[in-house]
């Protein structure tokens, strides 16, 4: 019996190091908890806003454990050393308690209506709050009716960042000793600072990257669409975070290509701005580049042209733009037969075609202990439509490669962070606040907070 089949060639992309200073080259490495306890975060030395005025709110029959988060993430537990030692100089000029009349027992959707009902009572004690630990019954937030929808909705409209954890998870030392590091790099960057960025993400271009999603909600399972919820998310090309912007819900695609299109431009306005902060000569990129974790329709593309278009008018330079459609496969799977347990190097690439490719983030890696299972590739194409010259397409597309693969080493939830392009990454976390809203408004209300848009409150 003959089989047939498809050859196809892969070859490996070279893992990224990490930088952790500004201002010194030298500090890098491969592993960012290895990067952060030698050098400290990457923005230390950089203007930052301190002190920080933090909140914690629990069950009023779950004093102990909240007393346990705010005493090791302020002074330090386990071998976590606080957040002073951890943030390089970041201080914690006060830590409020709030205890919710909150029913041991009931459902998630009991707890949500009374989480809610507590919260709005203490609205006005949080008007000068920084970041607010909410302490959770459990662990599981995946459902618009629970706790953790309801105060990630909550703390939104005011502005404000949530760091959220499960009683279950402060009761087990275990875990708890492991999370108190993974909560203070998050909270770190939900405060609106760089723990690490990549070294030399780009050989010759300052790239501007935007992150693009939208979720659509339908009436009923077969009704027509009943609103479109936009989000961008802007990035330096070593993956420093630049801004967020959240759109208005609209009916129509059309719409939502004009809220797109200011999206944009805002994007390049706070690029400019970031660079200044930093003292960079270069106040507008060499590229645009808008990453979509769904196909790229032709509001999209019309956004982006115009946008950029604005922004060559303004400065008299020429901004070529491209698009990246970057999808997770659930039904394909990489393996090496070279390897013992079959599992592929992280940032294997195996070309499809001349601007389409499967790219592996996660698989084996130095220094790093195997993960159990095997992860899914992403296929990676370039949308036609992108301003390549025919004689560049292959290595601009070779760049852009190596770029989503550096992308997945952005990952500031935690430090075993599934690796995932940070571009799309961010955009499902969004996405999930999104369904989080159970009315329009609240969404608009959270897409009208100004200070969190240099934040990446949504961690």
């Amino acid at each position: 019996m003959r089989t047939t089949g498809i050859y196809l060639s892969s070859y490996q992309l070279n893992p990224p190091r990490l930088s952790f200073d500004f201002g010194l080259p030298t500090q890098v490495s491969y592993d960012p908890a290895d990067g952060l306890r030698r050098f400290g975060p990457y923005d230390k030395s950089q203007p930052r806003k301190n002190p920080v005025r933090c909140a914690i709110v629990f069950p009023n029959w779950a004093k102990h454990e909240a007393e346990r988060v705010l005493i090791g993430f302020r002074d330090g537990m386990f071998h976590f050393r606080g957040f002073n030692h951890f943030s390089h100089g970041l201080k914690i000029a006060e830590f409020q308690e709030f205890a919710l009349r909150i029913t041991r027992g009931a459902t998630a959707p009991e707890h949500a209506n009374e989480y809610r009902q507590s919260l709005e009572a203490l609205k006005e004690n949080f008007t000068s709050v920084d970041l607010v630990f909410i302490v959770l019954p459990s662990s599981t937030h995946y459902t618009t009716d629970a706790p953790y929808a309801a105060a990630k909705v909550f703390f939104g409209k005011l502005g404000i960042p949530t760091q959220m954890i499960g009683l279950d998870l402060i009761q087990n030392d275990a875990s708890f000793r492991w999370a108190l590091s993974n909560m203070a790099l998050a909270c770190y960057a939900k405060l609106g600072n760089i723990p690490w960025v990549i070294e030399d993400a780009s050989t010759s271009t300052n790239d501007l990257i935007i992150g693009f999603g939208k979720r659509e909600f339908r009436e009923g399972r077969y009704g027509e669409i009943r609103r479109i919820f936009g989000f961008t998310t802007a990035y330096r090309n070593n993956g420093a975070f630049v801004t967020f912007q959240g759109l208005s819900p609209t009916q129509t695609e059309n719409d939502l290509g004009q809220q797109l299109e200011n999206a944009i431009k805002d994007a390049f306005r706070q690029y400019a701005a970031q660079q200044k902060k930093y003292g960079r000569p270069n106040m507008v990129p060499d590229r645009v580049i808008l990453h979509s974790f769904k196909q790229i329709g032709s509001a999209e593309a019309t956004a982006l042209e115009k946008a950029t278009k604005y922004v060559e008018e303004a400065t008299s330079t020429q901004i070529p733009y491209l698009l990246l459609h970057i999808e997770d496969t659930q039904s394909l799977y990489m393996f090496d037969t070279g390897d013992r347990v079959y599992l592929p190097e992280a940032g294997r690439v195996v070309k499809l075609s001349r601007r389409q490719a499967m790219l592996l983030t996660e698989g084996r890696e130095r220094f790093k202990k195997r993960k159990i299972g095997f992860p899914h590739p992403f296929r990676v194409t370039l949308d036609k439509r992108s301003q390549v010259g025919e004689d560049d397409y292959d290595w601009v597309f070779q760049e852009l490669l190596n770029q989503v693969f550096f992308l997945s080493k952005i990952n500031w939830r935690g430090f075993n962070a599934v690796a995932i392009p940070v571009t799309l990454n961010y955009s499902r976390l969004l996405a999930e606040v999104v369904g989080f809203c159970r009315e329009t408004d609240d969404w608009q209300a959270i897409v009208e907070q100004e200070q969190l848009k240099d934040k990446a409150w949504f961690l």
